[in-house]
Parts: structure tokens; sequence; C-alpha cells
């Protein structure tokens, strides 16, 4: 699987992630708002299903109390979603900053096992990119990294990502445009 993510601008992110080819993804993200779209079928299946919920359902949904990292962005504004799609389902926690917009952050929450886990991190160039790094709690976090591209940022290659599994059968995974460091620090901070 390949993750091409950018920002327009006022802070809209996108997100494409496909088995197509970074250049096919990058054709499809430079005609994002150019021309006109085509008019949908009559009746179409819809590959996933997103809405906001509350703290109280996501929960409810993982079957057992969330766990939240302590290190937050500055006025953080916490929202919830809940995707399911035909073969995966999660909860978001979104972290976004009324004051500092580039310390927002999110949080996938899936229920899964962390070795299929790591075995699905796409290879870079022909490897792996999984590195093994003990939390100061002495849980096994894994670091890696997804091709990206951007077209404000054309130096941006990849994204950086952290994955981890605070309770038996549940993975919590955050990425984006931060250090792995600082990914590591949040990822202490879930309590």
């Amino acid at each position: 699987m390949n993750l091409l993510l950018w920002e327009e601008e006022k802070g809209i992110v996108y997100q494409f992630t496909s088995g197509l080819a970074v250049d096919e993804l990058k054709k499809m993200a430079d005609s994002v708002g150019v021309g006109t779209p085509p008019t949908p079928p009559d009746q179409y299946e819809i590959v996933s299903d997103t809405q906001e919920i509350t703290a109280e359902k996501a929960a409810e949904w993982l079957g057992s109390p969330l766990l939240l990292p302590t290190k937050q962005p500055e006025g953080a504004i916490i929202s919830y979603s809940y995707t399911k799609s035909d073969n995966e389902e999660s909860v978001t926690v979104n972290f976004n900053s009324s004051t500092k917009p580039d310390d927002r952050f999110f949080i996938d929450i899936m229920k899964g096992d962390i070795q299929k886990e790591v075995g699905n991190v796409p290879y870079i160039d022909g490897k792996s990119t999984v590195k093994e790094i003990k939390l100061a709690n002495g849980t096994t976090a894994h670091a890696c990294q997804y091709k990206a591209w951007s077209p404000t940022d054309p130096n941006l290659t990849a994204l950086q990502v952290l994955f981890w599994e605070p309770s038996k059968g549940v993975i919590y995974k955050t990425f984006g445009f931060k250090s792995i460091e600082e990914y590591v620090k949040i990822a202490e901070s879930v309590k």
C-alpha cells in the first residue's frame, strides 16, 4: 500500500491510501479540484463509512476505557470518529490545537494483532523501515515510514509512523509530519 498525504490551504488535509503506484496517486492528487467531477451513478457501493462519535461510544466499541495521551496540543480540541470499511474498523481520536495548528495529531485505534500490523507495513525501495522502540513503560512500539509526497513541500518523501499495543489486541497508530521522537513522547504519555 502507498499513502499520499498533503495539506491544502486553510489546513485542509487530504489522504489517499491505495495499492496504486505513487506516480498514479500524484496524478490523482494533482486533479483534485480541477475540472468537473463525473456524475456518480444512481447506485454505488460505499467503500468506507466514517461518522463522528462520542468518547463514550469509542470506548464502547473498544470494549474498554480509552487511553489518551496527556501530551496534547495547547488548547486541545478533541474529536472522535468511527470508520468502517470492507476489511477494517477503527476509531480516530483527533487532537487539534486552537492556538497552534501545526501541533495537531491523531491516533487511529484498531483491534488486531500487532505482529500482523508489523507485517502489513509497506516496503520503501524494497526494504522494511520497521524498527522496534522500547517505550518508557516497557511496551514495544514499532516505528516505520510510509512513502509520501506533497505539492507544498517537495522535500517530503516519507511520513513517520509509530504504532504500539497499549493493551492486548488494541493497536494505537499515529503518523504524520512530526518526528518519531515526538510520537514516542505522545505514546509514552498515553494513560
